[in-house]
């Protein structure tokens, strides 16, 4: 996954967090590619994840404060998949074989990347109708003076 404006959600925080998640999946792929130890992957799995939580609290707390009205389960999805997640970390840990502990980093990586451009593809399409709805507004105040 590159980074595009396609998949930018309009708030700069949050844009951030998803080119530092392709930043680190990147790294995560050049270090199997590279046949890196299970040590080196599993620090780049490790910050992927960590990264992920603090993206999924500040991304709630963003949310709410903008009333995305579907708040409430996207938080029950980020939720959901934090424990996917550490189910999987704990998977990749117990691996023992090479191809293993593979397809467990790989396996998180598509879990959160599939997450980043479904689920918060949803709040960006909120966002961006709020920023209409404004503008339309901004515009008949104008008219109406």
């Amino acid at each position: 996954m590159k980074w595009n404006d396609k998949i930018s959600v309009g708030i700069p925080e949050l844009d951030e967090d998803h080119r530092q998640f392709i930043r680190c999946a990147y790294d995560l792929n050049i270090a199997l590619a590279d046949n890196e130890g299970k040590s080196e992957v599993k620090a780049l799995v490790r910050l992927l994840v960590n990264h992920a939580v603090r993206h999924f609290l500040r991304e709630q707390d963003l949310l709410v404060k903008l009333g995305f009205p579907e708040c409430p389960e996207h938080a029950a999805k980020c939720a959901k998949l934090k424990l996917f997640l550490d189910f999987a970390m704990k998977q990749f840990e117990n691996a023992d074989d090479r191809i293993s502990w593979e397809l467990k980093a790989l396996y998180i990586e598509g879990l959160l990347s599939q997450h980043f451009q479904k689920e918060d593809m949803r709040y960006r399409d909120f966002l961006s109708y709020q920023r209409s709805v404004a503008k339309i507004e901004d515009t008949a105040n104008t008219y109406s003076l």
